[in-house]
């Protein structure tokens, strides 16, 4: 909630506030886990941006049930030019609860 600066400003769109999210993300030095709250549409959408597209997953065609929670494994490299790209890991997908 510290980074939460009120409704979204017309400059962005989703895909550069999962972006923003992922950079936040690999800050995380001290943890080997973490924990994240979220809308199902948002998560849908963030799996479908960061899945492969060659994958066809549950996960990319619907969205978590209220309450439900999913583990999986969040990667980045860099890319030819040097920026950071990120990526799921798809066989760490887990549904620890509720599901698709």
């Amino acid at each position: 909630m510290s980074l939460h600066t009120g409704n979204k400003p017309i400059t962005t769109n989703g895909i550069l506030r999962m972006a923003a999210f992922n950079d936040w993300f690999f800050t995380l030095k001290d943890y080997d886990n973490v924990i994240c709250g979220g809308h199902s549409l948002y998560f849908r959408s963030f799996f479908r941006a960061f899945l492969p597209q060659s994958v066809e997953a549950p996960c990319k065609a619907k969205k978590m049930v209220n309450g439900g929670c999913v583990a999986l494994t969040l990667m980045r490299a860099k890319d030819a030019t040097g920026e950071w790209v990120y990526m799921i890991d798809e066989k760490s997908v887990k549904v620890i609860y509720g599901g698709f």
